[in-house]
């Protein structure tokens, strides 16, 4: 699998879309260190090739050093200084590619947190068994797959096996694994009249999509950094929080609390016993997982794990819970319209119904 990066780094910019995201009680942090956070996280991944294209803004300090931070954590990537912004530039740059299947990241912030491969490994496993001819996979946004896409007759939805679900659909779509046939279409098929398009859903004009399988995975592999807040409509942080880099972490110094009943400075404090989380609570907790639910690539940069508990079934239920609510998270509407019969505050509470074989992989550790 080929690892394809197209990303332009405002050093002072907001998100794409204009909107500052709300990360409540939490760091903030610029795109650079971000980017740099989520390459870090790919590297535990094995790729046949690594191309990145990553241009910076004129503001940006000491850009030399910046791109050798790049190649330091892939030494071996084909590193452009620039980013595809119009179809011709875009032809060229996937005429290229080996046919076969490639992550397409056109974010510079969706790190991958997965504890393990497996997950991932059955998503690859499912798209290169397909025989479609247009196929891909969505690696992040996962609240999506429960809330909307399970739900919702138009998508087709259904489970494939294995901790995989697809559905049906034109979607072009920058968080995306895809096989080089669907992404030549996007950027061949169609005509774009010389539009400015940097990445496929870009918001003023965005690619046209032939429509395809799309596989889906039960376990979360990617978070947004600053959560899961959009144009139209936000997850409840109460439920899926933003994330941080945390304390230690490029000195490989993270030190780790787990079950404590209050938080240590400079430690990250992992209970999912805790009603809250950090961000919307200052008395919350970081994380509401298990010590074998953290990260991979945090694994080498931990320098130590204090258990103040052992683990038993009540902290195992509590963890299930806190899953269980990430991804099936409350959603709501940022403008809040009014609309006909429709109660706002029951809608921000309700949660979808998920099948007892969907919940059983996503609270299976090994799956």
């Amino acid at each position: 699998m080929i690892l394809f990066i197209n990303v332009y780094l405002d050093y002072n910019g907001s998100s794409p879309l204009q909107m500052p995201y709300n990360r409540m009680n939490l760091s903030e942090f610029g795109k650079d260190e971000v980017f740099l956070y989520t390459l870090e996280s790919y590297k535990t991944i094995e790729w046949s090739d690594v191309i990145i294209y990553c241009e910076v803004s004129e503001d940006f300090p000491d850009k030399e050093n910046y791109y050798n931070k790049i190649l330091n954590i892939f030494p071996q990537s084909k590193l452009f200084k620039i980013r595809n912004a119009y179809q011709n530039q875009w032809q060229e740059a996937i005429e290229s590619l080996p046919d076969e299947l490639i992550w397409y990241a056109g974010n510079h912030d969706h790190p991958y947190i997965a504890p393990n491969h497996n997950q991932l490994n059955n998503l690859i496993k499912k798209l290169e068994d397909s025989e479609e001819f247009y196929k891909g996979a969505i690696y992040s946004h996962h609240p999506d797959i429960c809330t909307t896409i399970m739900h919702e007759s138009i998508f087709d939805w259904k489970y494939e096996g294995d901790g995989v679900s697809s559905y049906y659909v034109s979607r072009a779509e920058a968080i995306m694994i895809l096989n080089k046939n669907l992404f030549k279409a996007w950027w061949f098929d169609y005509e774009y009249n010389g539009a400015f398009i940097p990445r496929v859903d870009w918001v003023d004009v965005s690619c046209q999509s032939p429509f395809c399988r799309i596989y889906l995975p039960v376990k979360e592999l990617c978070r947004h950094f600053d959560g899961h807040n959009f144009g139209a409509y936000s997850y409840e942080n109460r439920d899926i929080t933003a994330l941080e880099i945390p304390k230690g972490f490029w000195d490989r110094d993270i030190k780790i609390d787990f079950y404590s009943d209050q938080r240590y400075e400079d430690r990250v404090w992992i209970n999912p016993c805790i009603k809250d989380y950090y961000s919307v609570d200052v008395e919350g907790v970081d994380y509401k997982c298990l010590v074998e639910d953290l990260p991979l690539f945090w694994k080498n940069r931990i320098s130590e794990i204090k258990i103040h508990q052992p683990l038993n079934k009540v902290i195992k239920k509590a963890r299930n819970l806190a899953l269980y609510h990430s991804a099936n998270a409350r959603k709501y509407m940022n403008n809040m319209m009014t609309r006909k019969g429709v109660n706002w505050g029951e809608l921000r509470e309700f949660r979808n119904r998920i099948p007892l074989y969907y919940l059983k992989k996503l609270f299976n550790h090994k799956a």
